[in-house]
């Protein structure tokens, strides 16, 4: 694959940027899954202090304002704790798992620390493009 193809293939997104947060619920940006068949989160735990807790839950929505938020069944990530500190995990989310109705096409990442401070950040790749890009022939 060139490295044009992967750029067309492929669309990487800063969903939540990565900081020391304290116990409180974030969302991510609501990224367009209309010309993609699937998406994966990534979220790089850091510095977690001893009794912090981190949840990851990916929503989906009707506009991209987030409107009338849903969950996705099973897309989710239940408890990072102080010991998994410096842990990278993943979430992948395929479009068969999303609500069958065209109009629930936006996704986002909903973080919660709780208890203590977490060093943390989410971004997300789309993949699978529905349509191949136009190329023009001259």
């Amino acid at each position: 694959m060139s490295p044009t193809e992967l750029i067309t293939a492929a669309l990487l997104n800063p969903d939540i940027d990565p900081l020391l947060r304290t116990p409180a619920t974030v969302d991510g940006d609501w990224i367009d899954m209309q010309d993609f068949e699937r998406v994966i989160f990534i979220v790089s735990l850091g510095v977690a202090e001893p009794t912090g807790t981190l949840n990851v839950q990916i929503r989906e929505a009707n506009t991209a304002a987030g409107g009338t938020p849903l969950n996705v069944a099973g897309a989710l990530i239940t408890e990072l704790i102080g010991t998994d500190d410096n842990s990278v995990v993943a979430i992948e989310v395929h479009q068969d798992d999303m609500t069958n109705d065209n109009a629930y096409r936006w996704l986002s990442a909903r973080a919660v620390v709780g208890a203590d401070d977490m060093t943390y950040g989410v971004v997300s790749m789309r993949h699978q493009t529905r349509r191949k890009p136009q190329t023009n022939v001259t």
